[in-house]
């Protein structure tokens, strides 16, 4: 355990970042992040109209799914539009952009990518620094198991 000296609010940690994402009474927690829809949007609402060149976000606020590609988004600091999708009443234009209708779902300039490891993956390759990931393999899998072993928690 580090001594109080060492914990600041000044500090950013990720476990900080994702504590304020989750606490915070608005759903928007930077100011990387516009969030377009203040209240989740549901059925028969129309999806706000697309900024060219800027990245949008699908996503429901306490989805821990859509919250990892948020935190990605966070941690590689790309500016991004935040659309919040209520998924009892999902709306139409959802269905389009990804049949089953999940979040989060990624959009930009017409090219629409869906599940949060494919989402990460993505942002990763079109985003390189800072990488996600370390270059030594064996670190690599360290970084793998410890992912597997808390999403298995997670998910019981």
């Amino acid at each position: 355990m580090f001594p109080s000296k060492f914990y600041s609010r000044t500090l950013v940690r990720p476990h900080n970042l994702l504590l304020q994402m989750l606490t915070s009474r608005r759903s928007s927690s930077s100011p990387l992040e516009k969030d377009l829809s203040p209240f989740s949007l549901g059925k028969g609402t129309k999806c706000p109209p697309l900024t060219p060149g800027v990245m949008r976000i699908y996503s429901m606020r306490f989805c821990p799914y859509a919250q990892r590609t948020r935190l990605v988004l966070q941690y590689k600091q790309i500016p991004h539009e935040l659309v919040n999708i209520n998924l009892k009443h999902k709306p139409k234009w959802l269905r389009e952009r990804y049949p089953a209708g999940l979040v989060p779902i990624l959009e930009k300039d017409g090219q629409v990518v869906y599940e949060s490891s494919v989402c990460n993956d993505y942002l990763d390759e079109m985003y390189p620094e800072p990488k996600l990931t370390p270059s030594d393999p064996f670190k690599k899998a360290e970084d793998k198991m410890l992912s597997e072993t808390f999403s298995k928690v997670m998910l019981c």
